[in-house]
């Protein structure tokens, strides 16, 4: 903690200043990670698909909240905003159909 103290008080307070910290933080728990975490295990399953629907879905709607929580502040008439009210569901309607997906696709594998 006091690094963060001495690099806070001898830099100039900027962003720059502050992602300089935060990288140089970073890199100390990638290399910890690096010299601590043991290599993983090769896989034995027989497959190793990617769910690209499953995928999109969820992207989509974790992407949707999130434009709905930075820009409700900024949106015209804030929450009222008919946009805001379709992105809010549509953002909690894909994991429902990713679960639907999902749903099926082990009923049919059965």
């Amino acid at each position: 903690m006091e690094v963060a103290d001495d690099f806070y008080l001898f830099h100039s307070q900027t962003w720059r200043s502050v992602f300089y910290l935060s990288a140089g933080i970073a890199a100390l728990v990638a290399v910890g990670g690096m010299l601590t975490v043991e290599p993983d295990q090769p896989s034995e399953e027989e497959d190793k698909r990617v769910d690209w629907v499953g995928s999109a879905l969820i992207t989509a709607g974790l992407t949707l909240i999130i434009f709905v929580l930075s820009e409700a502040a900024i949106a015209p008439r804030g929450w009222r905003t008919p946009c805001e009210y379709q992105c809010c569901l549509d953002s909690s309607a894909d994991p429902h159909a990713f679960g639907n997906f999902r749903v099926r696709e082990a009923d049919v594998n059965l």
